[in-house]
C-alpha cells in the first residue's frame, strides 16, 4: 500500500484534519510561552528601558547574545513549542482519527528504524563533506568556538530535543497534511508541491529570510520540502526524511552555527561569511546524487509514481465532503 493510500485508516473527515491543525498549532503556541516569557525576562533585565514593541522585535531576530540567558537555555525552550505540537498531534491522530501514530510515518506495518537511524549518519557525513569543502575554499570565514562546558550541554539537548522537534515537522506537514492534500486531489503531486509551500512558509519567520533574502531563502526550503516528499512518496514512509532532517538541524546546532542562523548555539565551528548560493547549489546536487542513488538502491521503481492519480475504492463522497 502506498504512503498517501494509508491515510485511509481510522477517520478521515474534512473537520477533522481542520481540528486536528488547529489544535496542533495551539499546541505549539502553548508550549512557546515559557521561551516568550523567559526572553522577555532577560530583555527586561538586561535593557529595562525596552518596550514591548522592542522586546517583540528581538524574538523575532531570534539573537539573543546581547541577553544575559544561557543560549542552551534559549535552545531547549525554543525546541519546546515542537514538542507541545507533537504531543497535540499524537493525541488528536490516536483519539480523533482513531489511527496508529506509525502510519503516519510507514505505509508498512512496522516503521523501518534502522533506515531512519542510517539515513541520519548518512546526512550527517554529507554535511561534514560539504562544510569540509567549504572550509578548504574560505578556511578564513571560520572561527573554533569549543567551551566544553557549553558545549557538552548543547550535544545533550541536541540529541534529546531536536529529534522531536524535526519529528513533528515531518510528521505534521508530509505524514499528516500532505497525505490529507492527497485524499482531496487524488493524486501525488499535488500534495507534493503544497506540502513543500507550507514547510517553506512555516519557515518563513527564520532569520535566515532577512540575512540572506527573501527569495532565495523559501527557495532553499521550497527544495528541501520537495526532496523529503519525494522521497516520502517513492520509499512509502517517513523514515529517511525524519533521518535527514534531525541530522541536519543538529549539524547545524552543534558543528556549524552563523549569523543568521534560527539555532544561535555554542556550536564547535563559527561561520562568519556563510555562502548560501554555494549552499544551495551545493544542496541540490547533492539531492539530484541521493534520489539517483536511492532510487537504484531502494528499487523504488518507476518515477512516474510522483504523478499517477490514485484510486480509493472504499471512499465514500461524504468521507471528506
Amino acid at each position: 500500500m502506498l504512503f498517501i493510500n494509508n491515510k485511509l485508516e481510522g477517520e478521515t473527515k474534512w473537520w477533522q484534519y481542520m481540528l486536528t491543525i488547529v489544535l496542533s498549532i495551539i499546541g505549539m503556541t502553548l508550549g512557546g510561552l515559557p521561551f516568550i516569557v523567559a526572553i522577555t525576562i532577560a530583555a527586561k533585565s538586561t535593557f529595562p528601558e525596552y518596550t514591548p514593541t522592542q522586546i517583540q522585535e528581538l524574538i523575532k531576530s531570534m539573537d539573543y547574545s546581547k541577553l544575559s540567558i544561557d543560549p542552551n537555555l534559549v535552545l531547549a525552550l525554543m525546541l519546546l513549542q515542537f514538542i507541545f505540537g507533537l504531543a497535540f498531534l499524537y493525541l488528536m491522530v490516536r483519539v480523533l482519527h482513531k489511527k496508529r501514530f506509525e502510519s503516519l510515518i510507514s505505509a508498512r506495518n512496522r516503521v523501518n528504524w534502522k533506515k531512519m537511524l542510517l539515513s541520519f549518519f548518512i546526512w550527517f557525513g554529507l554535511m561534514i563533506i560539504l562544510e569540509a569543502t567549504s572550509y578548504l575554499l574560505s578556511p578564513e570565514s571560520y572561527q573554533w568556538n569549543f567551551h566544553p562546558s557549553s558545549f557538552f550541554m548543547l550535544l545533550v539537548i541536541a540529541i534529546f530535543f531536536i529529534p522531536l522537534q524535526t519529528s513533528f515537522e515531518e510528521l505534521f506537514i508530509r505524514g499528516y497534511i500532505m497525505p490529507g492534500i492527497g485524499l482531496i486531489a487524488k493524486n501525488r503531486w499535488i500534495p507534493i508541491i503544497l506540502s513543500a509551500i507550507i514547510f517553506a512558509a512555516l519557515h518563513g519567520a527564520n532569520p535566515e529570510i532577512r540575512q540572506f533574502g527573501l527569495y532565495k531563502m523559501l527557495s532553499y526550503y521550497f527544495l528541501i520540502g520537495v526532496f523529503f516528499a519525494i522521497i516520502a512518496v517513492m520509499d512509502d514512509g517517513l523514515e529517511i526524511p525524519m533521518g535527514f532532517h534531525a541530522a541536519n538541524n543538529i549539524f547545524a546546532a552543534t558543528i556549524v552555527s552563523f549569523k543568521g542562523s534560527a539555532l544561535q548555539t555554542p556550536a564547535l565551528f563559527y561561520n562568519t561569511d556563510t555562502n548560501t548560493d554555494w549552499m544551495i547549489l551545493g544542496t541540490a546536487i547533492l539531492i539530484v546524487l541521493i534520489l539517483v542513488v536511492a532510487k537504484k538502491v531502494l528499487k523504488w521503481g518507476n518515477w512516474s509514481k510522483l504523478w499517477s492519480n490514485i484510486y480509493y475504492p472504499n471512499l465514500d463522497d461524504d468521507l471528506i465532503a
